[in-house]
């Protein structure tokens, strides 16, 4: 029940995952669709609500995916990275 109330929740917003935004994109991190680990992974990353990411590359075939977060370059999978759900940002910087 709680899952489809979360799809509903997207479809009428304009989050998207990290996974599905373009290149050389900043973006703010909205919230983290994940289990204890892998939330607790990526807040130790620096990853939490509120922070700002550029995407700066993806490999293909569901390669990792190269962000930049705190002034910091680092490469999450493409598991991960569905994961986070973000807010493109208006401004260019």
């Amino acid at each position: 029940m709680v899952q489809s109330n979360l799809n509903l929740n997207l479809k009428h917003s304009s989050t998207i995952s990290l996974a599905d935004v373009s290149l050389q994109t900043w973006c703010v991190v909205k919230f983290i669709n994940a289990g204890i680990k892998a939330t607790s992974r990526l807040t130790g990353l620096g990853i939490t609500p509120g922070v700002r990411i550029k995407k700066l590359s993806q490999a293909p075939f569901r390669g990792p995916v190269q962000i930049e977060v705190r002034n910091t370059r680092l490469a999450i999978g493409q598991g991960l990275a569905r994961k986070i759900i973000v807010e493109i940002e208006n401004i260019k910087k």
